[in-house]
């Protein structure tokens, strides 16, 4: 199927080369950073060698550093579970099913079969994160600012714990000034999710959550109705079944934001669904152009849709395939990765192959968590399926 449809513009510059690019400047930026800190900390040493008299008599010194050290990476560690603890809490007790539980290594992730429990990949052992769904829309919006505020009380109530321990009768001054220290590690980490930003997985921090659900406006409009189209997903509506007033709102505010593209998403699968191939394309286009602001794993799935729609709709199988190298988050055997190689299959004109490629994709389209999203996958497979019936009856 060709629609005489202008290639992807993002295209233009290889995603290959702008990858090694952004890995370059980063490293570069970890070596200046790396060789910065060095140089200050020699010209602070011997600007001012009291310092290192002082650290070499009392710290390097000290036969229990190690231990403190451990001791004290071990407890920030402990703090983050009790962050995520907290807002899982809040989920349970304000009716919102917990699909994700990740603090560092650990990953504990709802599926269709159950709860699964395996290790994360990245690198960020310090960092966790909690993805919930409401499990109706009463008071949507006062139920989403409790779940964003039990991070910060759970470190706020271990900080008045660990301060409170530090100060029972007969404990030792040395385990006394550790649990002060940990409480106040605490209360950083408190007060650090309460600053509204983004962190490094482009998601919003605590703090810019609940300023989000505090302030309102427009944006507070596209969270909620983001939030109401996931919902619908996960009850099993099909695209064609979604609220067309809902796509309207979360994608009413283009900001190039994680929110934006969510919205986005939503609205490119009804024009999949639509057979309005001009304005997926253009919604595709928009993700493309600003996936830069969002998470590792949504730029794979996005580099993933563009190799199906590159090879379904342009017929480009080498498009396809450059796109396809840029999904290195997902594996082989994802629903979306599965479809773009049946895609390009389809361009090059193999039939079996293509169609063994789109069973193993419905077979895992049967394992996504929500009906909704298999009902998705499988509405794109039925078209790779007629796409390739009518090749084979040319």
């Amino acid at each position: 199927m060709d629609l005489n449809l202008p290639s992807l513009p993002t295209l233009k510059g290889s995603p290959v080369e702008t990858y090694r690019t952004r890995m370059r400047a980063k490293l570069a930026a970890i070596v200046i950073l790396c060789a910065a800190l060095g140089i200050s900390e020699v010209i602070l040493l011997l600007r001012f060698p009291s310092i290192l008299r002082l650290l070499s008599r009392y710290y390097i010194a000290t036969p229990y550093l190690p231990v403190y050290l451990a001791l004290l990476l071990l407890s920030m560690y402990v703090i983050l579970l009790l962050h995520e603890c907290g807002h899982a809490i809040s989920a349970y007790l304000t009716r919102c099913q917990i699909l994700v539980y990740s603090a560092g290594p650990l990953r504990i992730q709802r599926t269709r079969q159950g709860l699964r429990v395996h290790l994360n990949k990245g690198r960020q052992f310090f960092q966790g994160w909690l993805s919930s769904l409401p499990l109706d829309s009463n008071h949507l919006r006062r139920r989403r600012l409790l779940v964003a505020a039990g991070g910060p009380l759970a470190d706020a109530f271990q900080s008045v714990v660990y301060c409170a321990c530090s100060f029972l009768p007969g404990i030792a001054p040395g385990p006394c000034w550790f649990l002060r220290l940990i409480a106040g590690v605490a209360l950083l980490d408190c007060f650090g999710n309460c600053f509204p930003h983004r962190v490094s997985s482009r998601v919003l921090s605590d703090g810019a959550s609940m300023l989000l659900f505090l302030k309102g406006g427009p944006p507070l409009e596209r969270e909620m109705a983001i939030t109401l189209l996931r919902m619908s997903v996960a009850e099993g509506s099909g695209p064609l079944e979604w609220s067309k007033a809902l796509i309207d709102k979360a994608t009413a505010l283009p900001d190039g934001t994680p929110e934006d593209v969510q919205g986005c998403t939503f609205a490119y699968y009804r024009a999949l669904a639509e057979a309005n191939i001009v304005q997926a394309q253009a919604l595709l286009e928009h993700m493309l152009a600003v996936r830069k602001n969002t998470s590792a794993d949504t730029r794979s799935r996005l580099a993933a849709e563009a190799a199906y729609f590159e090879a379904r709709y342009h017929q480009n199988p080498r498009a396809a395939l450059i796109w396809g190298g840029q999904a290195k988050t997902l594996k082989t055997s994802h629903c979306s990765i599965r479809r773009a190689a049946a895609a390009i299959l389809i361009v090059e004109q193999k039939p079996d192959k293509a169609r063994l490629c789109i069973q193993r994709a419905q077979k895992a389209a049967e394992h996504l968590l929500f009906p909704g999203e298999e009902r998705r996958e499988k509405l794109l497979l039925d078209d790779l399926l007629t796409e390739l019936a009518k090749q084979e009856g040319q």
